[in-house]
């Protein structure tokens, strides 16, 4: 069969497996939002906010770079409210990848065999599958990382078309700004068919963007706090600050104050972070499990197939025997990764999505060693144990149940049956934040929803209407003459309310593990 036959099988056989099943994994709260965002803007032009086509949202723990957001109302705007236009998207450029990491093979090794191991590889990622199910910024920026990889390669480069990729990566995630300059001067570097003059140009086309970028959004009033929160987390660990002011004598050693500062100081921060970065960047994450919630991955599964592990290893032992070029993909891997030095303590598996093009390529070097007997087996195994895997979606799940809290939407629905004649109140702790839920699931209007205010950081949004969220100042009482309303309460303010008033639940919800976790009280009480 011709090789571009088989190609496109590979990425029809991509595609078929990011698409089923269509419903998972379930939206965290922060994806529900970027759903119900893509809604609002696909129907009114305006955020869940009431902003007009803004270039930053909101979340509960960051700010929201654009283009993510944006990707997702096209998906709405043509599939309408639904898992599919939400997903398709991302599914889409998860399966365009696959064909992407085939030309990049090309540049690395012109061999036939090795340009389809790699995508075949891609295509059987768990990692990059996963990713490519749900709204997120990592598979937009390893699709948007290969497009300029590949561009930048190119024998006659187009000025326009790399700028435009460059605004593209900044406007995808922050993870960017610091990874695109040397990701681009490594790849300009790598192509020996441009004079410095262009390199120059080139370059500065990337790091001039950027750092006008990073000036804007320093600008905004909660910009460096977020910046410095969210991307370098290591600076403000308090364990680490702990153990300095431990290390230093503070003058009760007879070395001089001045030694002291100099044995023990900030650089330790560095140092963490570094091993921070290693121990990010290990076998058991790349291939025994990416995520061990299950909310990034699938259960006992890692970025890659344990047993892709084998020819990754005979891969990385033949880059020392190969040309410079392919030494090179090792450099590609610890520059994309290096942004996880200052995430320390926080784990991260998007950046371990970032680097699989490269380290698949390492991968597909070793499967090179191997005859096409083995190979074949090697590929038939993988693909039973992803079809296994598929056939047991439930245990990861079960896995994920306080992560991605799919059972919530049986809740909402039918609370929304009853808002049409009731209040409807709901305890803010029975998700991380409820309310994109609700806006997501219901048949909730996005100008009931605006709010006045313009960048609003680590923003909760409680104004949704007819419904009403509980706290733990809350209080309940036997109802007289204020309005009843039907409570779907947790544990917390269940507990509470039978302090008050002793009344049965109508019905409890129960979450994927089958525990108790919503009671739907009559409107009997009222709250205060």
């Amino acid at each position: 069969m011709r090789i571009n036959n088989w190609l496109i099988i590979l990425v029809l056989f991509a595609f078929i497996i990011r698409i089923i099943p269509i419903s998972f994994p379930d939206f965290t709260s922060d994806e529900a939002r970027v759903a119900y965002r893509a809604f609002a803007l696909s129907s009114t032009g305006k955020d869940e906010l009431g902003r007009s086509y803004p270039l930053l949202f909101n979340s509960t723990v960051d700010y929201q770079l654009p283009v993510v957001s944006y990707i997702t109302s096209l998906g709405v705007l043509v599939f309408g409210k639904t898992d599919l236009g939400v997903r398709l998207p991302f599914m889409l450029i998860g399966t365009v990848v696959v064909f992407l990491a085939y030309q990049l093979s090309k540049f690395f090794v012109q061999d036939k065999r090795f340009n389809l191991y790699s995508a075949f590889l891609t295509s059987l990622s768990p990692g990059l599958v996963f990713f490519s199910k749900f709204p997120n910024e990592y598979i937009v920026s390893v699709f948007l990382i290969l497009i300029l990889v590949l561009l930048v390669l190119k024998e006659r480069l187009s000025l326009p078309l790399i700028l435009g990729i460059i605004l593209l990566m900044l406007l995808t995630s922050k993870m960017m700004w610091f990874i695109l300059f040397p990701v681009l001067l490594l790849t300009l570097l790598l192509n020996k068919k441009i004079n410095r003059k262009k390199i120059i140009l080139y370059a500065a086309s990337g790091l001039v963007p950027a750092v006008v970028i990073i000036y804007l959004y320093l600008s905004i009033s909660q910009g460096i706090r977020s910046l410095m929160e969210n991307n370098f987390p290591i600076i403000f660990d308090v364990t680490i600050k702990n153990g300095i002011e431990k290390l230093r004598s503070q003058e009760s050693l007879w070395w001089p104050y001045f030694l002291d500062r100099m044995l023990f100081n900030k650089a330790y921060f560095v140092i963490v972070g570094f091993f921070h970065w290693f121990s990010a960047l290990n076998f058991s994450t790349l291939f025994g499990e990416l995520d061990y919630t299950g909310s990034f991955g699938f259960l006992k599964q890692g970025a890659l197939p344990k047993l892709a592990i084998v020819p990754f290893l005979m891969g990385l032992t033949a880059l020392i025997r190969e040309k410079q070029r392919l030494k090179l993909l090792l450099l590609y891997v610890l520059i994309v990764s290096l942004p996880m030095v200052f995430l320390y303590p926080n784990q991260n598996a998007g950046f371990i999505i970032l680097v699989l093009p490269f380290v698949i390529l390492i991968s597909a070097l070793g499967l090179k060693l191997f005859n096409h007997k083995i190979v074949v087996m090697f590929f038939v195994i993988l693909v039973l144990e992803f079809v296994v895997n598929l056939w047991f979606i439930q245990a990861t799940v079960k896995k994920a149940n306080h992560y991605r809290q799919g059972w919530i939407k049986q809740v909402i629905q039918e609370a929304d049956d009853y808002a049409s004649n009731y209040k409807i109140a709901f305890s803010d702790n029975l998700t991380e934040d409820i309310v994109p839920f609700i806006e997501w699931y219901t048949r909730f209007r996005p100008e009931k929803g605006y709010e006045n205010i313009k960048l609003p950081y680590k923003f909760h949004q409680t104004r949704i209407s007819n419904l009403k969220l509980l706290v733990s100042e809350n209080t309940f009482k036997i109802c007289d003459s204020d309005p009843p309303t039907y409570i779907f309460a947790s544990e917390r303010d269940f507990n509470k309310i039978q302090k008050y008033i002793r009344v049965l639940p109508k019905k409890i919800y129960k979450n994927y593990l089958g525990e108790d976790t919503v009671y739907l009280i009559l409107p009997k009480v009222c709250i205060y």
